[in-house]
């Protein structure tokens, strides 16, 4: 009867077993939509040590060992960097996007209104003493300076717009790291008894993977099962349950825009960090705000100082109609700094245009052209990069939408490998609705078989009993 009564305990055992097997198949099925998901498979294993029963050993049945993910350590590993990447590439890609469309040759920038300029310059050495062609002239001179104007202002709100990105992504990041923090130490606590909290740990590598693509942060396992992140030069940006936290401040050097810094967990000093310890998403963002954007007005401001500079040499020395000399055509500030912005047209000539200079002598006033031939010149004049101003613009141009166009390209690169990465991490760890039916009526066929067991054991425990 003992022996009846040890069949009945196994085959319990056994029927929990099949039940693990069966309901894991079931949650797999319930999550198959569920972003991050990895599957889950019920190890079943036999009890041991089996029974010995005269020269033999019965078996125990069998017991739900455990339940484990299905990752692939390997695929996981190559994750990280290629998410950082295509996050990176892509936030760069799409802050200078809006500029993309922003061609410095295009009607109405810079280029076209130095053209304009230098036509309405030409018509007038041919007549300098015409009011009327001397208004022309002033008119274009000062849609030179509108036009670097714009053109500096569109770039500078292109930078204060990823400012305003960055705030928020910044809080985010803060909610995320003390969220990862959080997961750690709770999978810590879950892992007490030996167990595997799937659905904890899924849920620390969804977050873990949001922190890498706006971050750039990079995992580090910890030997007690948490996972840290670390940024570039060391910083840690997650330890265990001891999240680090990001802020901004605005920064006077860089035009008042925004540096991205870092407090250690414990409250240690913070430092400012930048887009050579940040990756993903802020690293982006900060390598197009104080790169490719930030190269490009630092060429528009530059072009406009030395242009105005130079045509400024050219005009003092010339005569207005008025026999005065020694004025600016153009203010263009005490700097290439913020020259773009600044670049207007003297305001004495603008309320006068009989104080344009066009000669180079005082007497018989209207006098002759040759001031104007030397503001002419200016447009063939090498001037600090070594080329023309129309020459430079082009230049200018040039780089910037080579600089978009590969910040595209790699964006479009990387986003292809990350596709590539993810669908092998789905064929990995996805769950396929045919495969987890198959399982569950394997485990249903199995509970049925176990039930008879102990329906048998229990009729011949009856059968027993019935015995005088």
């Amino acid at each position: 009867m003992a022996d009846l009564f040890s069949l009945l305990g196994n085959a319990s055992t056994s029927l929990a077993a099949q039940r693990g097997l069966s309901q894991t198949a079931s949650n797999n099925l319930q999550n198959v939509n569920t972003p991050g998901y990895a599957r889950q498979r019920a190890e079943l294993a036999a009890v041991l040590p089996g029974e010995r029963v005269g020269g033999a050993f019965l078996g125990q049945g069998a017991l739900l060992a455990g339940v484990t993910q299905a990752r692939d350590r390997f695929l996981e590993a190559q994750v990280p960097a290629n998410l950082s990447a295509a996050a990176r590439y892509r936030a760069q890609a799409d802050a200078v996007s809006a500029l993309a469309a922003f061609n410095l040759e295009q009607p109405g920038g810079p280029a076209a209104a130095l053209n304009s300029y230098f036509g309405a310059m030409r018509v007038l050495s041919q007549n300098p003493s015409d009011v009327g062609l001397r208004q022309a002239a002033v008119n274009a001179a000062q849609g030179v300076g509108i036009a670097f104007n714009s053109a500096s202002q569109q770039i500078s709100s292109a930078r204060s717009a990823v400012d305003e990105r960055l705030k928020g992504d910044v809080q985010t990041i803060n909610q995320l790291s003390h969220r990862l923090a959080d997961l750690n130490k709770q999978v810590r606590q879950a892992r007490t008894d030996g167990a595997s909290p799937n659905d904890l740990l899924d849920a620390r590598q969804r977050v873990q993977d949001q922190l890498v693509e706006m971050a750039g942060a990079v995992p580090v396992p910890a030997a007690n099962g948490d996972v840290g992140l670390a940024l570039g030069s060391g910083l840690a940006l997650v330890t265990g349950d001891q999240p680090a936290t990001l802020s901004f401040l605005a920064n006077p050097s860089n035009n008042g825009l925004l540096d991205v810094r870092i407090t250690p967990a414990g409250g240690a000093n913070s430092r400012a960090i930048g887009a050579t310890v940040l990756g993903g998403t802020l690293g982006g963002l900060l390598e197009a705000r104080d790169g490719t954007l930030k190269k490009a007005l630092d060429g528009l401001d530059t072009l406009a100082f030395d242009f105005a500079s130079a045509t400024n040499a050219a005009h003092q020395p010339g005569v207005a109609l008025d026999g005065s000399s020694g004025a600016d055509l153009f203010n263009p500030g005490a700097s290439s700094a913020g020259a773009a912005a600044r670049l207007a047209v003297n305001g004495a000539i603008v309320a006068d245009v009989k104080l344009l200079q066009a000669s180079d002598a005082a007497g018989s006033l209207p006098g002759n052209n040759k001031a104007l031939l030397s503001v002419l010149a200016v447009a063939d004049q090498s001037l600090s990069n070594g080329q023309p101003v129309l020459t430079g613009m082009s230049q200018l141009t040039s780089s910037f939408g080579a600089n978009a166009a590969s910040a595209q390209g790699l964006a479009e690169h990387h986003a292809s490998l990350k596709a590539h990465l993810e669908g092998l991490r789905e064929a990995t760890s996805g769950v396929s609705i045919d495969e987890e039916m198959v399982h569950l009526s394997r485990a249903q066929r199995a509970f049925e078989a176990v039930s008879k067991v102990i329906q048998t054991a229990d009729q011949m425990l009856e059968t027993l009993m019935k015995l005088k």
